[in-house]
């Protein structure tokens, strides 16, 4: 019933309640709040919420999703911020715009503008060594620069392998040996592999620079001043108000997230606790390009150039995309049992939030489907019904390789020309149960020609199985190997 509300009272002062202009005892206008200073007004959208729910609760259903957090701004105006579907099965408690999830990697974005904001203070450089922060780490990485561990350029391998030992305490000093005692997978600056490592030894730096926790660093430099009041760090012990459960699909159905040791969900690779409201008021900072500096957020949303000097489309902490010749801008995360997603099409000055509890939940697909019902012109092609001219035989010879591996069970990382290594073995066992059931291969057909990605070449083919037909993204590598394999949903 709050739109029945027509005042509030505070103090004893009278406001107007759409507004926030004061009423009694002295008239005064609300002054223009920070985010809206010098920054053009949006228009009005009239939004079709009924479409939006449609779309919503259809992907639930689709993805079995527990529950979903859902917001989209027009310019500074948000036009939807909801709640769907359950927060916690066993309380009974449904999702709101104040329910706390978890943010996985979508919290690199914060954890780059944490290490930007000392850049402009002058105690950090983007081109110094890592060793200069860090100086315990092997003379091997003098080369390895902060700029590199932002744009994941670093040859850093993750450390999340299925082999680790998620349930160890680790201390920070404990973590940046682990680091060090990796091999670099490439020479700094020759590739893009993404390392949560490289996010881990940020954070790392941060707390040695300021002398505390890197999160505290954030709180005071980026989230009070965005405006952004319920962001935390992840932990066991405290009480979080509206904090939701992650759920992952089990035998049986819904089951509650794997155990992970309290230091680890408190590093700066993504372990924070947000809200919608918190990427809302976050959403204006990005758009205003406030809190740091213009120059800055230039920085960070500028794609890293390799050293062959051709861009990669990732800045710091941000996947640089485009859409119809516009970009797009966003960045995902998925953590013990929680996906999220943050998506602005830039050229409709509109940004999708999806915040959900389901491990298994694709938000990224939930955001470009609320984006198109919301802007028809972010609608996505249709892609060709059958093959398009120009497959290379080249890449197809393989491919089929690849995904007769892929169908055994068996892959592994020499059957790549580069790869993250760290993610072969689920890898592996996840695209043999997803390949095996489909029979024979029996054609590929090249749908897109999707073009270069700093130093690989990137296609679409639909593979047609003796079942049923499956989408294949596939990467090319300067040598002519597979660099990457995914199926898009």
């Amino acid at each position: 019933n709050s739109t029945s509300v027509r005042e509030v009272m505070r103090g004893g002062v009278l406001y107007d309640a759409e507004t926030l202009d004061r009423i009694m005892p002295t008239p005064v206008a609300l002054p223009t709040p920070w985010w809206r200073t010098d920054v053009p007004q949006a228009s009005a959208l009239r939004l079709d919420e009924t479409a939006v729910d449609r779309v919503v609760v259809e992907e639930m259903r689709r993805q079995q999703s527990p529950g979903l957090a859902v917001a989209v701004l027009k310019g500074n105006e948000v036009v939807l911020s909801k709640g769907y579907g359950m927060a916690n099965f066993e309380q009974q408690v449904k999702v709101t715009p104040t329910t706390m999830f978890q943010s996985g990697s979508l919290g690199k974005m914060f954890t780059a503008a944490g290490v930007m904001a000392l850049v402009e203070d002058g105690r950090m450089s983007l081109d110094s060594s890592i060793r200069v922060y860090l100086p315990d780490a092997p003379a091997a990485w003098q080369q390895v620069t902060i700029r590199h561990l932002l744009s994941h350029t670093s040859g850093v391998p993750d450390y999340t392998s299925s082999t680790f030992d998620y349930r160890r305490d680790f201390t920070e000093a404990e973590l940046a040996k682990l680091a060090f005692s990796m091999a670099l997978e490439f020479a700094p600056g020759t590739r893009w592999n993404y390392s949560n490592s490289g996010y881990v030894l940020l954070g790392i730096s941060i707390s040695r620079i300021t002398g505390r926790p890197y999160w505290e660093f954030l709180r005071e430099r980026l989230f009070v001043p965005a405006g952004m009041n319920t962001v935390r760090i992840i932990s066991e012990s405290d009480i979080v108000p509206q904090r939701a459960s992650g759920y992952q699909l089990g035998a049986a159905g819904y089951e509650h997230q794997s155990w992970v040791s309290p230091t680890l969900n408190a590093t700066a690779d993504g372990s924070l606790l947000i809200s919608l409201n918190d990427l809302i008021a976050w959403s204006r900072v990005v758009r205003a390009r406030a809190v740091l500096s213009k120059a800055s957020w230039d920085v960070v949303l500028s794609p890293v150039t390799l050293k062959s000097g051709k861009p990669h489309p990732y800045g710091f902490g941000w996947f640089l995309d485009t859409f119809k010749g516009k970009r797009v801008n966003q960045h995902g995360g998925s953590w013990q049992g929680f996906r999220t997603q943050f998506t602005r099409f830039e050229g409709s000055d509109l940004t999708v939030v999806v915040l959900s509890n389901g491990a298994h939940v694709a938000p990224d697909i939930i955001a470009n489907r609320v984006a198109a019902v919301v802007d028809s012109a972010l609608a996505p092609l249709p892609l060709p019904a059958g093959a398009i001219a120009g497959s290379d035989p080249r890449v197809e010879l393989a491919l089929r390789a690849i995904l007769a591996k892929a169908a055994s069970g068996g892959l592994v990382p020499g059957d790549f020309e580069f790869v993250r290594v760290t993610a072969v073995p689920r890898m592996a066992a996840g695209y043999g149960r997803l390949l095996r059931p489909l029979g024979a291969l029996q054609r590929l057909e090249l749908l897109q020609d999707r073009g270069a990605e700093g130093d690989d070449h990137v296609y679409l083919y639909r593979a047609v199985y003796e079942k049923q037909p499956l989408l294949v993204q596939v990467k090319i590598g300067p040598a002519g190997g597979v660099t990457s394999l995914t199926f898009p949903r």
